[in-house]
């Protein structure tokens, strides 16, 4: 009797690979799989057939297979051939530039329990169910080769809950697990610290501070600020969380950006600190900055060749590669074009302007993985409700739909989950607002976000997402 074996050649038994950051954010539409298949005892060489089938723990429900045929775990029609070497084989589950292979919908990982069921022929046999199947784990999700670029790897790439704080060292969250650009300086409210720095209801008197950037970078939150009416570009550095009292300490080695400012915008990168624009308290807004390396306790200028105009109050967000800023004003002027920097070529292109939102400041941005998404803010005219997402591969702005979202509003804030996009609080010239909306970009719509229990009106509070919930923090009511 001739017995069919298998079993993975990975270090991770049966891991999966996310092979590209084109796709849509929080699961792999992609997966790497590697296996080993004998007939008997003997490594197989040669061609052989093989089909493939995502299935649920008891194999009753079939979530995918390569052809799109296999009902209630059943075996698929049509097989892939792949090329096997002394027993070894590799395979893109999901690559449709194979043969007989479809696309991974991303909605099979919304299911609990997948695992991997897969038949083979080595052309003497027949196809034989190769047993037993493989559980997906949760690790498979967001798993990346250790070679991959710091900074590459964001929350929009992890499976939304996949994570929870429960499940985290203290210190482990850095920068690369908050999605960029869900909180900036513009988000930030005075005395604001780092999100992943902020315990839920921890104070942040001890900050003291107005205009200040501040990132979160492995324990760390590096801050630039102007505190008490006096500008400082000293640069601090907190380790530690802010409920425990720690002390502050001034990191004075090093060059930072020449000027003293506040207004400005700061994304960790993964391995660095970038600052870059606002205003100087003197002669006007800055279009300079600098890239704080916290491990090398050493600056780097930003280029100014190509860089946007100077400007405060515009938002940054981080791509994984680039740095992308936006709107903002220069005290009566205000802008609705931007820039993106690359610090690996330390080099900028412009953002175009064709297409994209009015100008504006006091606004939120958000990385989707693929797009920033700016919505809201002060206009000049007044505050606004609309918005734009860009694309920076295409270069190309898409409007934001109007139609269902919250009231206008300045000072508010916006986190991403992975899939939307949660508009909070905020405010206009009369009032604060205890309500917001979550905008989803695939269907370019927006789903109300109730009041009922939410904390009171207010804007120029802080907000982050855990993975699973939207926590604010802090801010201010005219009538407070």
């Amino acid at each position: 009797m001739i017995k069919l074996l298998r079993a993975c050649t990975v270090a991770a038994l049966c891991s999966l690979t996310l092979l590209t950051a084109a796709l849509h954010a929080q699961v792999p539409q992609i997966i790497n799989y590697q296996g080993r298949v004998a007939v008997g005892t003997t490594n197989f060489d040669g061609s052989g057939s093989f089909k493939f089938a995502l299935v649920n723990a008891t194999g009753t429900a079939t979530y995918w297979s390569n052809d799109g045929t296999s009902t209630a775990g059943s075996q698929p029609t049509a097989a892939v051939t792949l090329t096997v070497t002394k027993g070894l084989y590799s395979v893109l589950l999901g690559d449709a530039t194979l043969a007989n292979m479809t696309i991974v919908p991303a909605t099979v990982f919304t299911n609990a329990d997948v695992r991997l069921r897969v038949w083979f022929n080595d052309g003497t046999n027949g196809s034989q169910l190769l047993t037993p199947d493989q559980r997906i784990a949760a690790v498979g999700y967001a798993m990346v080769a250790g070679g991959v670029p710091d900074g590459s790897i964001t929350s929009a790439k992890i499976a939304a809950g996949a994570v929870t704080n429960t499940q985290l060292a203290a210190g482990a969250v850095q920068a690369a697990n908050i999605a960029p650009g869900s909180v900036t300086s513009a988000q930030l409210a005075a005395g604001a610290v780092g999100s992943n720095q902020l315990a839920a209801g921890a104070a942040a008197a001890n900050l003291n501070a107005l205009g200040q950037s501040a990132v979160p970078s492995g324990g760390m939150v590096l801050s630039s600020n102007y505190n008490d009416g006096n500008l400082s570009n000293a640069g601090y550095v907190k380790i530690g969380k802010v409920d425990l009292g720690d002390t502050w300490e001034q990191r004075a080695s090093g060059s930072p950006p020449a000027a003293p400012r506040y207004q400005h915008t700061a994304v960790w990168t993964g391995s660095e600190m970038i600052v870059w624009g606002g205003h100087d308290g003197v002669s006007g807004s800055l279009n300079d900055g600098g890239r704080y390396n916290p491990a090398a306790n050493t600056w780097t200028a930003v280029a100014s060749t190509g860089a946007p105009a100077g400007r405060l109050s515009h938002t940054a967000v981080w791509t994984g590669s680039e740095m992308i800023v936006w709107s903002g004003w220069n005290i009566g002027s205000f802008f609705n074009d931007g820039g993106r920097y690359n610090p690996t070529a330390n080099s900028w292109t412009a953002v175009t302007s064709t297409g994209a939102p009015t100008a504006r400041n006091s606004h939120t941005a958000v990385w989707t993985g693929s797009e920033m998404i700016v919505w809201g803010g002060y206009g000049g005219a007044g505050v606004l409700n609309d918005g734009g997402r860009y694309n920076p591969t295409a270069n190309t702005w898409t409007a934001v739909t109007p139609t269902g979202a919250p009231s206008a509003r300045s000072s508010h804030t916006a986190v991403w989950t992975g899939s939307e996009m949660i508009v909070w609080g905020g405010g206009n010239e009369s009032s604060r607002f205890d309500d917001g909306g979550r905008y989803n970009p695939t269907a370019n719509s927006w789903t109300a976000v109730t009041t009922p229990g939410a904390p009171a009106a207010r804007s120029s509070h802080t907000a982050v997402w855990t993975g699973s919930e939207m926590i604010v923090w802090g801010g201010g009511n005219e009538s407070s």
